[in-house]
Order: C-alpha cells, then sequence, then structure tokens
C-alpha cells in the first residue's frame, strides 16, 4: 500500500504545532525581567498556587492545512498573577515575544512560524474565571499564527 505521500504529494503530516508554541513561549520564559516566571499547558487545580509567580497557559487548537506546508494554527494565551502590577506587566512582555515569533527560532524543530494575528490581552478580575479569589488573568483568546511544516521542504 502507497504512503499518503505517494497518493497526494501536497498532503503533509500534521505539524507539531504544541510542542511547536511551547518551544517558543519557553524559549522567553522565564527571562531576565520574570525570573519566576512559568510556561503552563493547562491551567492546575490549585490556581493560587499557580499563580504566585507570573505564568502563562497556551491552549493549542488543531492545525487548519492550508495547502503547500502551511498550516494555520488556533491559540489561545492566557498570563496568570496574583500581583496585578506583575502580571500585567508580564502580560505586555509575553505579548511582544510572541509579535517577534517569525523570527524566533526555538520552535523551528517543529515549524517555523510566518505570521502572527493577535488580538492583544484583556483582563479578568479575581474569581471571573473561577480560579481562585486572588487570581487576575490576562487573556488574548483566539488568534492564529500561521507556520510552514518541516515536511514541506
Amino acid at each position: 500500500m502507497a504512503g499518503l505521500q505517494e497518493l497526494d504529494p501536497y498532503q503533509h503530516e500534521p505539524i507539531d504545532a504544541e510542542a511547536m508554541v511551547r518551544a517558543l513561549l519557553e524559549s522567553d520564559v522565564p527571562s531576565t525581567g520574570f525570573p519566576n516566571a512559568v510556561v503552563r499547558s493547562t491551567i492546575l487545580n490549585d490556581a493560587n498556587q499557580l499563580a504566585d509567580k507570573p505564568c502563562v497557559v497556551h491552549d493549542v487548537g488543531a492545525p487548519r492545512d492550508l495547502g503547500y506546508g502551511l498550516w494555520k494554527i488556533p491559540l489561545s494565551l492566557y498570563v496568570l498573577s496574583s500581583d496585578p502590577d506583575v502580571g500585567n506587566r508580564f502580560s505586555r512582555y509575553v505579548y511582544k515575544q510572541v509579535m517577534a515569533w517569525p523570527w524566533n527560532k526555538a520552535g523551528d524543530a517543529y515549524g517555523h512560524v510566518s505570521t502572527v494575528t493577535p488580538i492583544g490581552f484583556s483582563r479578568h478580575g479575581p474569581d471571573d474565571m473561577n480560579l481562585a479569589n486572588d487570581v487576575h488573568v490576562w487573556e488574548m483568546t483566539d488568534f492564529s499564527v500561521t507556520a510552514r511544516s518541516l515536511q514541506s521542504d
């Protein structure tokens, strides 16, 4: 039986978007400005403990094949912090780093980011997301990243 590449040379294996996004985030977090910041793929049950230090949580959707090795990846990012001033500064830092992903080579083992279409962070006060009483959340939801998979080369 022939493999997928032999049947249709324009079909590619889906990009490992989760690993690529995690590699990109971990290349910038922690940083000198936020040495105790962490990256998570899910919000843990004990959000109060999680928010003792700035935290960025990523939620990566299923990549959509645009053809020719390009993939559109839906993405949501959440910044959690028990200190609203630190959280606000950290969300601005994360936004700048995400906007620089097309020039960041950290995720290139999985694919290369071509474009980022963000919408900016919005803030939710404590308990708006039923996480915990003293956790502030900044969210940038439903934006997209376009990336080229390695198999397209």
